[in-house]
């Protein structure tokens, strides 16, 4: 049945079996490849691997030794995932794929689901568990083999520590046009995902500039507030002489969450629902585009600049900290006294509990003392109006992430622990779920080592910017970037269009989970209440309720998720 579905078997008899729609295959006397990759790189031997620079999954079956070994690209952009169990190894690039292989749906990962509802998730690194007990991911950059001798994990590729002394940014310009047209694979005609942000921004006008492609850019219109950003997709469209074409979500937001649910096998998990991503990708094969340009992973490589601030309160430097601080205030806070402002800033940095906090701050000479006893007193009366906690049924594991021990300590370190969290890897996993169901590859140009260790190199101080943030990419898109783009310090924060779709996908959900329902099993259903009800209230600014928001989103698809796996 599968293989009339478009499916390869690969098997050994006794230990492997693969199923993939998109992969390539290569068969040889004593060995066979399955990959899925883009652009397709000459892969000669396992040991290539670390050479590679696109973007790839695959499996290397050894026929004489009985050994299988599943790899993925360093950035995570293609999936991979695998059961093993009683010597039998199922793996593919479809998280469905490998369901549809097993006798019976595995029980729900209650650890996994843990991190999920209280948001732990979003920024710790990936974990290679899914949602399904036993099934797991193979993590970015690294080879899973399988043999007698058992199984064996390492990681291909380790980015090495790179001096942070540079103030030039030539060397990234030339790293992000090389990325750009490495994947642009000489294809004609594509499309672009243009948000109107720096990202999005600077890849339509390098694709424009420097290439001969024929481009059209994608907005996607909320209809909201945070649809303004259309002007600046508009400029960079202008100065660049390329289409730009709206899309609006579709009517029935639950039925496009229950599609993603079904495609990618995991629950939602952005703020802004992905299923944005939907009307992006039907455009993109209207347009029959093959390509979809996205710049997801350019605030990961290239950071805001804020390590700066956060060098300089290490080294108690509290003066200039002070002074830098003070341009930021300046230039983005509507706070209006900057004293208040500094206190602010410096309170994350403090360790301990209040009454420590709060003698540290005294201890600090730039700190305006009755300033901050006003600070303390106020925060003291807004303790009873925090929003009320989500109690969850399930319990944390305390397993050991692989990707810790791998990942250098330093400015490389901090850019790949970005790039490898929860949050932007399983993002990449929808993106490569919806483009297989759609026939198109999303690429993403930021994502590169060439990029990575160059961004690495350069001072945090100059990406700092003078409190404008991400000052490399500024200065690498000069002359390239629109002004009006180049020069913006603000970007909506989509915070509207996040809770206008958390509120439609309550009211669409008001009889999916009754009293009895699988879901209240891992979330306390008064709790949740409690917490929706908090959501609603008008008089509390949408800023202050997007971690309420995002929470009470995820009970919901963990809910649709629940239906669409387990209903009886």
């Amino acid at each position: 049945m599968l293989s009339q579905l478009g499916y390869t078997m690969l098997s050994n008899g006794q230990t492997y079996q693969q199923y993939s729609i998109r992969a390539v295959f290569k068969n040889f006397p004593s060995e066979a490849w399955l990959m899925d990759m883009y652009p397709v790189q000459q892969l000669l031997t396992i040991d290539t691997l670390p050479k590679l620079t696109a973007d790839f999954s695959g499996v290397h079956l050894h026929k004489m030794r009985f050994s299988a070994e599943l790899f993925r690209d360093v950035f995570g952009v293609k999936q991979l995932y695998y059961w093993y169990q009683d010597e039998l190894l199922i793996c593919s690039n479809d998280l469905l794929s490998v369901l549809a292989c097993l006798p019976k749906t595995p029980a729900p990962n209650e650890a996994v689901i843990h991190k999920y509802l209280n948001l732990s998730d979003t920024a710790d690194f990936i974990e290679e568990d899914t949602f399904f007990e036993g099934i797991k991911r193979v993590l970015p950059g690294q080879k899973v083999r399988f043999s007698m001798q058992g199984v064996e994990k390492q990681f291909f590729w380790k980015p090495p520590e790179v001096t942070q002394n540079s103030e030039e940014t030539g060397t990234f310009k030339t790293a992000f046009i090389n990325s750009v047209q490495f994947k642009l694979n000489q294809n004609s005609h594509v499309a672009a995902n243009l948000s109107g942000g720096l990202d999005s921004s600077s890849i339509c006008s390098m694709i424009s500039q420097k290439t001969s492609a024929n481009l059209n850019g994608i907005f996607f219109d909320t209809g909201l507030e945070s649809a303004s950003e259309s002007n600046y997709a508009h400029a960079v469209s202008v100065e660049n002489d390329f289409d730009l074409h709206k899309v609006k979500s579709n009517d029935d937001l639950l039925k496009d969450i229950r599609y993603m649910t079904a495609v990618t096998g995991q629950p939602e998990r952005m703020v802004v629902p992905s299923t944005i991503f939907l009307p992006i990708f039907e455009k993109t094969k209207a347009l029959k585009a093959p390509l979809l340009f996205s710049g997801h992973g350019g605030d990961n490589i290239i950071e805001s600049g804020r390590a700066w601030l956060d060098h300089l309160f290490k080294k108690r430097n509290f003066k200039r900290l002070k002074a830098e601080l003070r341009k930021q205030w300046q230039l983005k806070s509507k706070v209006e006294d900057f004293e208040i402002y500094f206190i602010e800033q410096l309170t994350p940095y403090l360790k301990g509990n209040a009454l420590l906090k709060a003698t540290q701050l005294f201890l600090i000479p730039e700190v305006d003392k009755s300033k901050a006893f006003h600070f303390i007193k106020s925060k003291l009366n807004q303790k009873g109006k925090l929003s009320p906690t989500l109690i969850l049924k399930t319990r944390s594991s305390k397993k050991y992430n692989e990707l810790k021990r791998e990942i250098p300590k330093g400015k490389t370190g901090r850019i790949m622990e970005s790039c490898l969290s929860g949050l932007s890897i399983q993002s990449l996993e929808t993106l490569d779920a919806i483009g297989a169901q759609k026939q198109i590859t999303s690429v993403y140009p930021f994502l590169s080592k060439e990029t990575l260790l160059s961004s690495a190199s350069v001072k945090d101080e100059l990406n700092f910017d003078d409190a404008r943030l991400r000052g490399l990419l500024r200065d690498a898109m000069s002359g390239i970037l629109p002004d009006i783009i180049r020069d913006r310090t603000d970007k909506a924060a989509f915070t509207d269009y996040s809770y206008e779709c958390f509120n439609r996908l309550h009211e669409q959900t008001l009889t999916s989970f009754p009293n009895d329902h699988q879901l209240w099993s891992f979330v306390d259903y008064s709790s949740f209440k409690s917490l929706c009800e908090y959501t609603f209230k008008s008089e509390i600014p949408l800023n202050k309720k997007s971690k309420a928001i995002i929470q009470c989103s995820r009970v919901l698809y963990l809910g649709i998720w629940l239906n669409e796996f387990y209903s009886s």
